[in-house]
This record gives C-alpha cells, sequence and structure tokens, in this order.
C-alpha cells in the first residue's frame, strides 16, 4: 500500500470496513478490515463490488490521501497507515475492543465505533523483538516476562512448553526461547492447521495442516477464508437454530390453545340435546309473542332445565338456532382435529430440521434448509410480524402493533372476507378476525373482537365504547393518507366494554 493513495473507505456490513487504494503501478487494491469481536482479520481482495443501498462512506477526509508507509509495530496486534498531515489510520485488532481510530499527531480525531473507549499508547516507542525477547528476564522468569507480550497468544507458549520446556535445565530452557525467538522473528513456513478444535494459523505444523505457505500475506489470506467460512456458517447456523426455537415455540403454543379448545367441545354438553328437549316439549309453550320462561323435563340427564324464549320467537325457531350451532360445532371439531394433526406434522418437520442443521457445514445448505420449511419460515425469518395473534373460540384474532402495522396488515396480512373492527373516532389498532370459508363469524367472537379494540385505542377507560365492525373489503385506504387511517364504506357499530385478550 505504501506509495499509493486512498480513494475511499467504506462499511456495507456491520463492524467491517473496505479500503479501496490505488497503488503506484495503476492497479486498484481491496482492503477488506473485519473488526468484529468474534473474528478481527485484515485481508486483501480482488474484487469488492460496493453495494448501492445500505451503505456508509467513512473518514471522508481521507479520499485522495497519500499513503506514505505503513506501519506495524512489533509484537503487537495493530496496523498504521500513515498519511499526509500528521494522520495515521490505525486498525486495532485486539478481540471485543478491534477498532479503527484516525490520529493526528497521536490525537484521537475520529473512529469507526464510537461507543469505544480503548486507545493504545501510541506514544510508546517500538521495541526491539530480538532484544526483548532473549532477555535474562525471559531466562529468570518466563511466566511473568512472558505477560509482557499477550499480544503473542497463547501458541508459542504452548508450543515450548509440548517440548519439554518445563522438564529442561536452565540452559536448556534458554535455548529453546532463543530458538522460538528466532522462529517468530524469522518463520521459515505459514501453516494453516486445524487444531484444538478451531483454525489456527501458525509458524509450525500442528494437527491437521490445511495449507503450507512461504508468503505470511497468502498465509493470512488463506487462514482469512476458511476462518471466516465457519464463522459465517456458525453465524447462520445461530440464526437458523434461533428462528427453528421460535417457530417451535409458537407452534406448541398454537397447539396448545386449539387443544384446549377442542377439549372443551369433546366434554361439554352437546347443544343439540338442548334443542331436542324443546322439540319433544313443544306443548308446554304458549303461542303468544310475549318473551316466556318454562322449565323442561330433561331427559337426558333425569332432571330439569330452563329454557327462555325472547318476545316474538318460537320454540321452534329457538331449536333451529340450537341446531345450526350444533352444527356448526361439529365443524369446529373437525377443523380443530385437522389442525392439530397439521400442526403435529409441522413440529415434527421443524424437529428433523433442526437436527440435519446441526450437521450442515456451508451457509448455503443451512440456508437451503431454513427455505424448505416454506413461507412460515422465511417471514418469520425476515421481519416481526405486523400484528399480535390471539385465539379465542378457535377463532384467529390479529391485533395491529401500531399505526404503520395496521397499514401493514392490511396491505399483507389480511384477507377481504376477514371481520375489520376499530375503536369509532378514536385512534387505536385495527383488529381482524380471520374468515373460515363457508362459516358465519359468531356473535361472542365479534363482541370479543370488538372488546379487544376498544382497549386497544384511547376508549380503553370509558365504560362503553363504540366499535366499527365490517368486513375487511369495504376498508380502504386513502392515497396519501396518514399511517393507519382508512376509509369505511359501510359498518355497524357495537357498544361493548372494553376487555384485554385473555391469556
Amino acid at each position: 500500500m505504501a506509495g499509493g493513495t486512498v480513494l475511499e473507505i467504506y462499511s456495507q456490513d456491520r463492524d467491517v470496513l473496505v479500503l479501496e487504494i490505488a497503488l503506484q503501478n495503476g492497479d486498484t487494491q481491496f482492503i477488506k478490515v473485519s473488526l468484529r469481536p468474534e473474528l478481527a482479520y485484515m485481508a486483501p481482495v480482488h474484487i469488492q463490488h460496493r453495494a448501492r443501498a445500505n451503505t456508509a462512506t467513512l473518514f471522508e477526509n481521507l479520499a485522495g490521501c497519500h499513503i506514505k508507509a505503513v506501519i506495524a509495530p512489533a509484537l503487537d496486534r495493530r496496523i498504521g497507515i500513515e498519511l499526509e498531515a500528521g494522520l495515521c489510520l490505525w486498525f486495532l485488532f485486539y478481540g471485543t475492543r478491534s477498532d479503527a481510530v484516525l490520529c493526528q499527531e497521536l490525537t484521537e480525531v475520529n473512529r469507526f465505533k464510537q461507543k469505544q473507549s480503548f486507545l493504545p499508547d501510541f506514544s510508546a516507542p517500538p521495541f526491539s523483538a530480538a532484544k526483548d525477547l532473549a532477555s535474562t528476564a525471559f531466562k529468570a522468569n518466563p511466566p511473568a516476562a512472558w505477560q509482557q507480550f499477550l499480544a503473542l497468544g497463547t501458541e508459542p507458549k504452548k508450543q515450548l512448553l509440548a517440548k519439554g520446556y518445563a522438564q529442561a535445565t536452565e540452559n536448556e530452557q534458554g535455548a529453546q526461547w532463543l530458538a522460538m525467538v528466532q522462529l517468530l522473528l524469522a518463520p521459515p513456513a505459514y501453516y494453516v492447521c486445524q487444531s484444538m478444535g478451531t483454525t489456527r494459523l501458525l509458524f509450525w505444523a500442528e494437527g491437521d495442516v490445511v495449507s503450507t505457505h512461504a508468503c505470511a500475506c497468502a498465509a493470512a489470506t488463506a487462514w482469512v477464508q476458511v476462518v471466516s467460512t465457519r464463522f459465517y456458517a456458525d453465524k447462520t447456523r445461530n440464526e437458523a437454530e434461533k428462528l427453528l426455537a421460535r417457530l417451535k415455540a409458537q407452534t406448541l403454543a398454537n397447539l396448545q390453545k386449539v387443544a384446549q379448545r377442542l377439549h372443551l367441545l369433546l366434554t361439554r354438553r352437546p347443544i343439540s340435546q338442548e334443542a331436542d328437549i324443546v322439540m319433544a316439549q313443544l306443548h308446554l309453550f304458549s303461542t303468544g309473542i310475549q318473551a316466556q320462561t318454562r322449565t323442561l323435563a330433561d331427559f337426558y340427564t333425569d332432571s330439569t332445565v330452563d329454557i327462555t324464549l325472547k318476545e316474538g320467537q318460537t320454540p321452534q325457531a329457538y331449536a333451529t338456532t340450537l341446531y345450526k350451532k350444533s352444527k356448526r360445532e361439529a365443524e369446529e371439531v373437525q377443523h380443530l382435529k385437522e389442525t392439530i394433526a397439521n400442526r403435529e406434522d409441522w413440529l415434527q418437520t421443524l424437529q428433523q430440521t433442526e437436527t440435519t442443521l446441526a450437521a450442515a457445514q456451508d451457509v448455503k445448505s443451512i440456508r437451503q434448509l431454513v427455505a424448505g420449511l416454506g413461507p412460515l419460515a422465511t417471514q418469520a425469518d425476515e421481519a416481526p410480524l405486523p400484528y399480535r395473534a390471539v385465539f379465542f373460540k378457535g377463532w384467529e384474532i390479529r391485533i395491529g402493533k401500531n399505526a404503520n402495522s395496521n397499514d401493514e396488515m392490511l396491505r399483507h396480512h389480511s384477507h377481504k372476507e376477514d371481520l375489520w373492527l376499530h375503536a369509532k373516532s378514536a385512534a387505536g389498532s385495527h383488529v381482524l378476525v380471520r374468515h373460515r370459508p363457508g362459516m358465519p363469524y359468531p356473535e361472542p367472537v365479534v363482541e370479543y373482537a370488538a372488546a379487544l379494540a376498544a382497549h386497544h385505542s384511547k376508549k380503553r377507560t370509558e365504560t362503553l365504547a363504540d366499535v366499527s365492525v365490517t368486513l375487511r373489503k369495504y376498508v380502504r385506504k386513502p392515497k396519501g393518507a396518514p399511517a393507519g387511517a382508512v376509509l369505511i364504506a359501510q359498518e355497524r357499530v357495537l357498544l361493548v366494554r372494553p376487555q384485554a385478550a385473555s391469556s
């Protein structure tokens, strides 16, 4: 890089910088710098395309600056690009404290990570590696002296101990130290190895050797390729595991709610029995139009039951209503059973994917596994849903989270036959009752959804709140209207008591 010119420095990925440099020979060189806590490195790349979106230019005042020299202090994990006007851009590779800092005459001017507080002593003069490493301090008390050079890592020390350093005499230890010093300062080769469960860049062969290099830059680049591939695979796998855990939790919660509703329908008394009792004792009802209550013999339980007819309602009409409810309940039972079977199959699919995911080794195969789960997984992975879903009597009710979420739910998460509810003439959440083909909306479900709409609005403190109810197809958003604002073609109004969703 020395002698070249900085063209631009930008970032299009979290904690990653890209330097574009015009070299003296006219070529363009890209340098990728990762400052992630888990993976910090600097590596040359041949081609780097800057994205059109989600990208930011950094250290803008450095564009066009001439690179005077590249500084690499001995036995340290920092590299400095010395520029004109006393400027120096330092890259600090210190694990969780990795950063890029622009200094002028040893004073910080700007930095990449604004929340970082660590800054090394740039004024400290570089030491003589050969002299300091081979000093008598190392011979007298190597463990204590080694603490001065933590940037070297633990590998050289472990290598010495593996060769019997602890059992050697003082003279032998001194000779081993000198040999290690010479190896660190002038390694004959560089090795990318799989050792102790990780990928290491070493000056000696250890474990399984992935590749051997005579050039330090080539070795570092090879190490970056191996480690970053594993790093991104692990990162993608962790994201997929979190997604699977979330989908499993959602599925189990939904399965529990559906099972509770099914248990209630199967264990409570069938509605048709009450209709049978009424039809069997029609002679006990009067033919007037006034409201009436009769105590009838319950031949199913050998007891009695009170039946109340509304004004103008005949016992036949009352029984007909009960038979219709009984038919709808039978259809609901069948639907709930199918839902449970589908949810159990989906849960088994998630568990099988979880098992396969553990063995996946590359990013592509991991993403294919997630994509194989279908739109539900993709939707959950890309963005959170704009609504909160609750269930009541087997019906799904969706509650918008805010004004923007109301619009999103209306556009992309609703059907024209869904029932739409909103507190009348007041700010609040849109509420949708999801339609079920061929089934009318039960009035208790509508009233419950209306109570939710009132609770999630500015009318939540009122004793009774008026709520607009209509089908989704009669709701539209005017062009240019603010978030959450809609026009309603037709509606009916319910007066309900605001109520929060039951847990």
